[in-house]
């Protein structure tokens, strides 16, 4: 491997002066310095360009051979970190970070988990959670900053090669991730479906799997390096459970966030519910998908609709099962189209989830509404006039 790595640099020459790379420059290269000493600039904030002189920075180190430099973001994907000017007359050896990346690969699993080990170490000095971040996301709300600080004690360093799975639908959440830097994939999957999201530093994820007993609902695989701080589930929930408040107000937060990305079910799903006539024009159809819809996850065990509640729509199942006047319901079915036949005003009996339920709400007081506006929306169609007649009669005897 050596060998090989050796045969792939080139040589560099960089007179006093210059500038060898600028701190924030893409990490394309690595440097092996042979001659000459270089030194490291960190700029103060208030300089800007690339055309900063020594003087709006201060050089925080002088390299001297044989030294790498630019290792760092080369193995991390990650930008220069500090600038680069020559002191005095320097040679360097060149590697591209294809080809360094390309022989990491082919070195031994030892070899590459003691540099996986490093970057962990050097992650408790660069890249530490600050508390009053954590007390600003969905999952740390308003927890108090001296819980966080103790909470932050307890966060372990953790190196994810690319393309490698953080997290996997289906299984059982074991702890919490903090991406501090590096760029990964979250995919969810229902039925043929894919919705894919990019995840980059500061955000989490586990969560859910830590708060509910549920299985992951996404597969999270790394695009480049990722460093992360992890929180195993155990802790976490320690300190949950001090203040059961804070528990139960994480997971109405966590449920509100899941809405937010629930993905729509699909037009078929809405066509096939047994309310819409096939005729059903496309401005119509799109007016109802845009305006009528709501999403609703509920957790395990939890009631979708409690008897005596009153019935204002449907229930459109896109994940989980719950159980209903003795009947399982999931992906695909839809509650409440016999309620609209009965004409019932409320609901007979309870509807829980058998496990995380998602869901999304047709509210049939708007679809009321908008039928009652003829004309632009191709309502004048035949069949589009049996469906206005259901709904009112439904209103009207429902009341």
């Amino acid at each position: 491997n050596l060998q090989s790595f050796l045969r792939k640099l080139y040589l560099m020459v960089f007179r006093p002066g210059e500038v060898i790379c600028h701190s924030g420059d893409v990490s394309d290269v690595l440097y092996i310095l042979v001659k000459g000493t270089v030194d490291v600039i960190a700029w103060r904030a208030s300089s800007t360009g690339k055309g900063r002189g020594r003087k709006s920075g201060v050089v925080v180190a002088a390299v001297n051979p044989t030294r790498y430099v630019g290792e760092y973001g080369v193995f991390a994907d990650e930008p220069r970190a500090a600038t680069l000017v020559a002191q005095t007359q320097v040679f360097c050896w060149v590697s591209s970070k294809e080809a360094f990346r390309f022989e990491l690969n082919r070195l031994p699993k030892v070899a590459r988990t003691d540099i996986t080990k490093s970057l962990e170490a050097n992650m408790t000095k660069i890249y530490k959670v600050r508390p009053v971040l954590l007390a600003s996301t969905p999952l740390f709300l308003n927890w108090d900053l001296k819980v966080l600080e103790d909470l932050v004690t307890k966060l372990e360093p953790f190196v994810f090669a690319e393309k490698q799975v953080m997290v996997k639908q289906g299984d059982l959440g074991t702890c919490l991730f903090i991406i501090a830097r590096g760029k990964c994939e979250s995919v969810i999957r229902t039925g043929t479906e894919e919705h894919r999201t990019f995840l980059t530093s500061g955000e989490q994820l586990g969560q859910r799997g830590c708060l509910f007993v549920e299985p992951q609902h996404a597969t999270v695989r790394t695009v480049t390096t990722v460093q992360a701080w992890r929180l195993q589930k155990s802790v976490l929930m320690d300190y949950m459970l001090q203040r059961p408040d804070w528990f139960l107000a994480a997971k109405q937060r966590l449920n509100r966030e899941l809405e937010k990305s629930l993905p729509k079910p699909s037009i078929q799903h809405i066509m096939n519910c047994g309310l819409f006539p096939q005729e059903l024009s496309q401005r119509l159809g799109e007016r109802i998908y845009e305006t009528c819809l709501q999403p609703r996850v509920v957790e395990g065990t939890a009631p979708l609709i409690m008897v005596g509640e009153e019935f204002r729509g449907l229930y459109l199942i896109i994940g989980g099962t719950c159980t209903f006047e003795g009947k399982q319901y999931g992906a695909g079915d839809t509650l409440g189209m016999e309620q609209v036949n009965r004409h019932e005003a409320f609901w007979r009996e309870s509807v829980l989830a058998n496990t995380r339920l998602d869901v999304w709400f047709l509210n049939l007081n708007t679809l009321h509404g908008i039928m009652q506006k003829p004309g632009k929306l191709g309502l004048n169609n035949p069949q589009v006039l049996k469906l206005q007649q259901v709904l009112n009669e439904w209103k009207e005897n429902a009341r």
